[in-house]
């Protein structure tokens, strides 16, 4: 489970937050286990129609479970779903 913000210093428009959601992206993500069980899960997002600007690239952090260290690189396409989930 992760949450996650677009790298700007404000918060981002209802515009920005569209752009971000439809287009190709690149992501990295990763996971570091604990000896608990629960690790540090995180993840980068370029959305790629927003070229360089800062609401182009998202943050994420959270936690979960799982056996062995992880690190992904991969490229995709960002949709919006067809139900609304709220912010924090």
């Amino acid at each position: 489970m992760r949450g996650g913000y677009l790298n700007q210093g404000q918060a981002p428009t209802p515009a920005e937050c569209d752009s971000f959601l439809q287009g190709p992206a690149l992501n990295a993500n990763g996971y570091v286990p604990t000896p608990l069980g629960v690790g540090l899960a995180s993840g980068y997002t370029w959305a790629e129609t927003g070229g360089l600007a800062p609401h182009a690239f998202a943050s994420e952090i959270g936690i979960a479970t799982g056996k062995g260290h992880n690190l992904s690189i991969n490229q995709g396409y960002l949709f919006k779903t067809p139900f609304h989930l709220t912010g924090w």
